[in-house]
Formats: structure tokens, C-alpha cells, sequence
């Protein structure tokens, strides 16, 4: 666990798979919100790691395209570039700003 926690404190994007031979349903839950994408206990079946590798393989695409998407969605609606003094204008730019803060981080 503390490695899992340790890897998602320092924001690496990549698919975790935990392994263990003391499983219970408190420690799975605590790894799944610690970060971990799938987590399997001891001995496991071949073809539920199976799964489990294919599930973390599309979770990192699909990652992968959403950080793609916002990086577009970025460049396409920056308005940090547009200089204003008008009040009216400062006020649509802090809406545009606000409107664009879901994609963002």
C-alpha cells in the first residue's frame, strides 16, 4: 500500500494491478481509492490476470486520450493571451475562464 501511494502522490499516470496473498475487502477497497485499478488476491485464476492487464491496457489509452483531448481543448480555448481593461470584457473572460475549468485540472 505504501507504495501505491507513494507512486500516485508523484502523479504517474500508469495502470497499477495489485497482487496479494492477504486479501480482504477492507484492503482492496483502500487500494482502489489509494489508486490502484484492479486488485487480485492469491492464487489467482491466469485468465483473470488476463483481464485484469487488458483492463489496465485500455484504462492507459483511454488516460492517454483524455490528456490529449484537454491539451486541445487548452490550445484551441486559451483566452490567458487576451489582454482587457473593460469591465464588461474582464467579466466575459472570467466566464469563459470559469466555463472551462471542468476539463482542466
Amino acid at each position: 500500500m505504501e507504495v501505491l501511494r507513494t507512486l500516485r502522490s508523484k502523479s504517474y499516470v500508469f495502470p497499477i494491478i495489485m497482487l496479494t496473498a492477504h486479501g480482504n475487502v477492507a484492503l482492496a477497497v483502500e487500494a482502489m481509492k489509494a489508486g490502484a485499478n484492479e486488485y487480485l488476491t492469491k492464487p489467482f485464476d491466469l485468465e483473470e490476470l488476463k483481464l485484469a492487464i487488458d483492463k489496465a491496457l485500455k484504462f492507459s489509452g483511454l488516460a492517454a486520450e483524455v490528456e490529449r483531448l484537454r491539451s486541445e481543448l487548452d490550445k484551441e480555448y486559451d483566452v490567458e493571451g487576451i489582454v482587457a481593461a473593460d469591465p464588461g470584457m474582464l467579466d466575459v473572460l472570467s466566464t469563459i475562464r470559469r466555463s472551462l475549468r471542468p476539463w482542466r485540472r
